[in-house]
């Protein structure tokens, strides 16, 4: 994991404040890592990029009011899953399909 040389620094806090402690600790110990997306250009600053992978099987799942097996539902899973993998690691997705279906093959 890549750490940032910045770091967050906080005030100190009133002790009568529980929750605003709690989180001033959390904010010590992984404050550093907070803001690492702007130090860092390949790193994003939110998951939106996960949240977009599991919009299309959410999408699926309304529009046809679900699927009629469980195995469909994980073979969609995993055929997306690699398809999702193979684009953000920039391969070409028909040879990566083309190489499970060969394996499988034999």
């Amino acid at each position: 994991m890549r750490t940032c040389s910045c770091r967050f620094t906080p005030n100190k806090l009133p002790d009568k404040d529980k929750l605003a402690i709690k989180f001033q600790k959390k904010l010590r110990k992984i404050g550093h890592h907070i803001l690492c997306f702007l130090h860092y250009n390949d790193v994003p600053p939110d998951n939106n990029g996960s949240e977009r992978a599991i919009r299309t099987i959410k999408v699926k799942q309304k529009v046809s009011g679900g699927f009629r097996s469980l195995d469909r539902a994980d073979g969609l899973a995993v055929l997306r899953s690699v398809t999702d993998t193979t684009i953000k690691s920039g391969n070409d997705v028909f040879y990566a399909l083309s190489l499970i279906a060969n394996f499988a093959a034999e």
